[in-house]
């Protein structure tokens, strides 16, 4: 119960917090509680509404997609789209301490998703299976 205790009040401060930080404490939290059913069921707590509002907007919005005035409008929101997820990515990359000696781990994986058209889901797979190995046996020789 005593280990508990400062996961809870994590989560008191999960509103002040952003989604992702949100979603691994709850995610953390329920785990604790429910075990893998309920770090599961937080886990779709977090993401399955944004899914879903995101996918209503695309269903509402395809009826429009052929008409000149939503075309522009949709040229025009295309930079903010941009900053939008540009600036996520730089503070993941900040709170992930990429530098000059592990910068090309993201960088090789945009450059064969843009250039040679490797199916993202393949890089993270990738990405995932080298973390695990990095940290299972390369780390704890360092």
């Amino acid at each position: 119960m005593d280990q508990q205790r400062p996961l809870c009040r994590l989560i008191g401060y999960c509103p002040e917090l952003s989604r992702r930080i949100c979603c691994k404490h709850q995610h953390l939290y329920r785990i604790c509680l429910r075990k893998s059913k309920g770090g599961v069921i937080a886990a779709l707590g977090c993401a399955l509404p944004s899914f879903i509002i995101i996918l209503l907007i695309a269903m509402f919005f395809h009826q429009f997609e052929d008409n000149r005035i939503v075309a522009a409008i949709f040229r025009g929101i295309r930079p903010a789209v941009v900053a939008l997820i540009a600036v996520p990515t730089f503070e993941l990359a900040k709170s992930a301490k990429i530098n000059l000696t592990n910068c090309w781990i993201p960088i090789g994986g945009g450059l064969l998703i843009w250039l040679l058209g490797v199916n993202p889901i393949y890089i993270i797979i990738a990405a995932g299976i080298g973390g695990f190995i990095y940290g299972k046996f390369i780390k704890p020789t360092e």
